[in-house]
Parts: C-alpha cells; sequence; structure tokens
C-alpha cells in the first residue's frame, strides 16, 4: 500500500481583484519546478480513476464552488505515490476560475488561474505528516518555485489563505518516526549513519506498539535483514535481537 488521500479544505481568495467567483482546485503531483506554467502533461500519471478499469490520470479537479471567493471543498482526492520519493515531489495545486462561455458550436468551458499553493511531499528524510496544512498562495508560478521565499510573490504577504488535509497511507512511507528511522537506517551506508547511531535506531523498535509492529512488519523484517546482511558486528547482531523480539509481539 502506498497512497495519498488529498481533501481540500477551504481558500481565501477575497482580496483578489476581478469577477472570477467560480473557483475550483486542480491537483497536480509533480516531480520538477522547472517547467511553467504548470499543465497536465508535466504531471506525473498518479490519480486513481474513479471508474475501475481506466487509467491513472495526471490531475484531478474539485467540484466548482459557484459565486464565492471564500469557497469550501468536500472532495476526496487519491494518488498513488510514487515508489522512490525525492525532495522534488510535491503538490501543485492551481486555483482556476471555470468560466462556461456560450458560443455557436455549444458551451465550452474556459479555466482562468487565479493562484498556486505548493505542497512538498518529502522533506527532512520523511514523508509530509497527516493532517490539515495550511499554505500561502502563488500569484504566478516561475521556475524554481519550490524555492520561493519573496513574500511579494504571494497574495496577501504570504498569508496562508489555502487549507488542505492530508492522509498517508503507507507501508514504504511510514508517519511513525521508530519505524521511518530504521527504513532510513537500513538503506544508510556506515558513512552515513555510524554504528552506535544504527544501533540507537535498532534498540528503539522495543518501544514500537503491537499494532504499529503488525502494520508495518514486512517494511520491518526487510530493514533488519538489509542489517544483518549489509552491517556484520554489532548492528547486525542487534539486528537479529531486535527480529527475535518481535514475533512474540505480533502473534
Amino acid at each position: 500500500v502506498n497512497n495519498l488521500y488529498v481533501y481540500p479544505d477551504a481558500l481565501d481568495l477575497k482580496t483578489r481583484g476581478g469577477k472570477q467567483r467560480n473557483i475550483g482546485v486542480k491537483v497536480l503531483l509533480r516531480d520538477s519546478d522547472a517547467d511553467v506554467p504548470a499543465s497536465d502533461s508535466d504531471a506525473l500519471a498518479a490519480v486513481y480513476p474513479k471508474d475501475a478499469g481506466l487509467p491513472f490520470s495526471a490531475a484531478a479537479v474539485t467540484q466548482i464552488s459557484w459565486d464565492s471567493k471564500q469557497p469550501g471543498f468536500a472532495d476526496e482526492i487519491k494518488l498513488k505515490i510514487p515508489t522512490k520519493l525525492t525532495t522534488r515531489h510535491h503538490l501543485l495545486f492551481c486555483f482556476v476560475h471555470v468560466n462556461s462561455k456560450k458560443s455557436k458550436k455549444g458551451d465550452t468551458e474556459v479555466e482562468i488561474p487565479m493562484g498556486y499553493a505548493v505542497l512538498p511531499l518529502y522533506k527532512t528524510g520523511r514523508m509530509l505528516p497527516n493532517g490539515l496544512h495550511s499554505l500561502p498562495v502563488l500569484d504566478t508560478l516561475s521556475p524554481s518555485y519550490l524555492s520561493e521565499d519573496r513574500p511579494s510573490a504571494f497574495l496577501e504577504a504570504a498569508k496562508p489563505l489555502f487549507r488542505v488535509r492530508v492522509r498517508v497511507v503507507s507501508s514504504l512511507y511510514p508517519q511513525d518516526q521508530i519505524v521511518n528511522n530504521l527504513f532510513r537506517g537500513a538503506n544508510l551506508t556506515e558513512e552515513q549513519l555510524p554504528e552506535n547511531d544504527l544501533n540507537g535506531v535498532l534498540r528503539a523498535l522495543e518501544l514500537l506498539s503491537a499494532e504499529l509492529a503488525v502494520q508495518y512488519l514486512p517494511v520491518l523484517f526487510k530493514s533488519l535483514l538489509r542489517v544483518i546482511v549489509s552491517r556484520p558486528g554489532t548492528p547486525g547482531v542487534e539486528a537479529l535481537k531486535q527480529w527475535f523480539l518481535l514475533l512474540p509481539r505480533i502473534q
């Protein structure tokens, strides 16, 4: 299991000029901030289809909130998390006004950009935490927007105008710090993580609840086996000890 659930909550664009008031949120998962303006073709095909049998898509759009610059949303968007995350992976939220125009050929919908928000998925070696995130809204996108920190680039001097809730359900990127430390530590060399530090990571497993031990059992055993094989000596012995200590807690 390696999924991310995204719940756009609320947006405040009351100070935004113009008459655009029919607002929706387009959600993209990207692994680069080099290509702007953002398009569906630049995003990863990570959005689960609403109907079984259909292919994954690169974007999801919430229901449109009509005639309000302070819309609320009640959508659930399910995405597949990439197996190998980097600090470049992020969610890009595009706020658009949908204008329905009548023409001789019929009704057509035109999307007018109104701002953007960015939520990195992976920072300091850990997946973003579950819960509510409050984000500032960029006026426009420019290359390298992930590192944008100028208040003038954001609406209302970078006030958190957009709220979104996320829920990670993943055996590869656990929310628990003990499990996450083991998962990372097992993949590091001795130069990257000295023996004493790795031993501390391994001993911390004794504090892990039985419920989490069962939930992350495949990841725990795989990580412990990696340490046993790749780090002989004290870490390997400690990993083998923790292996046997886990067994009675999952029965």
